[in-house]
């Protein structure tokens, strides 16, 4: 069962992650048209499986990712276009991609082991 306020809206998702949209300077109608900055990923990028720090939940990993986050804003404050966010969370895929071939490997292992236990 789903409320009505279960979900947030986009313009509170956008709020949230400090969304930016650049007007284009080429007309009133364009003027949402430029690249989008935030000084957050969006869900839909922190929820790519091509991201490599969300692991599902909140680890010390990522705390000393957001840490480290705050303190770039502190130091030369700049919201990251969407290109940008998706380079910076797939730059720490690797360890990801580790954990799950080893979560592969141990559900194939077990599954071809299961029948004889």
């Amino acid at each position: 069962m789903e409320f009505c306020d279960d979900a947030l809206t986009e313009d509170e998702i956008h709020l949230i992650c400090g969304v930016y949209s650049s007007y284009s300077g080429k007309s009133y109608s364009d003027i949402f048209s430029g690249p989008i900055h935030s000084w957050w990923p969006l869900p839909g990028q922190w929820e790519s499986h091509s991201n490599g720090i969300n692991w599902g939940y909140w680890t010390p990993w990522d705390e000393h990712w957001y840490t480290k986050r705050l303190s770039a804003i502190a130091r030369n404050p700049q919201p990251l276009k969407s290109t940008e966010w998706r380079n910076k969370l797939r730059s720490c895929s690797y360890a990801h991609n580790y954990v799950q071939m080893v979560e592969d490997a141990s559900r194939e292992y077990i599954e071809g082991h299961l029948e004889t236990l």
